[in-house]
């Protein structure tokens, strides 16, 4: 897609992105957004990149259908998400949402973590909390 130009682009078969690729997403308003409408399987990979055309405002809650498919999809995600925050505090949570993908806007301090990072802090509070009570009984020794 090119920048500056929110679009629709409808792909008649299969949609693959490489970890090499990247797709730009528009965004000027509600109504007027970049979409990418797959009439076969989506395998994403790569980069997603967004962008917020001049005077772009939007409500928590508000959601964007940015891209949809007819096939299967793989379950992976984009590697790398150029997320963008905006209105002094909001942004947008990528969210599969049955044969879409949607963006939905969301606080900055609200947007949910991916699950790695999640089990990653857990382990670390769960060795800290062991180290720390090691030290504990150590000094009651």
């Amino acid at each position: 897609m090119n920048t500056g130009d929110p679009q629709s682009i409808h792909i008649t078969g299969d949609y693959t992105q490489s970890a090499a690729g990247f797709m730009d997403i528009d965004l000027a308003s509600l109504n007027s957004f970049g979409q990418v409408n797959v009439g076969g399987n989506l395998n994403r990979d790569g980069t997603l990149n967004l962008t917020l055309e001049s005077g772009f405002t939007a409500a928590l809650g508000s959601s964007f259908d940015i891209i949809n498919w007819v096939g299967t999809r793989t379950p992976t995600d984009f590697s790398v998400f150029n997320n963008v925050i905006f209105d002094g505090g909001e942004t947008f949570q990528e969210l599969v949402n049955g044969k879409e993908i949607d963006l939905v806007v969301v606080t900055a301090t609200s947007a949910a973590p991916e699950p790695s990072t999640l089990a990653m802090l857990l382990c670390a509070t769960l060795m800290g909390a062991g180290i720390a009570w090691r030290i504990s009984r150590r000094r009651r020794a």
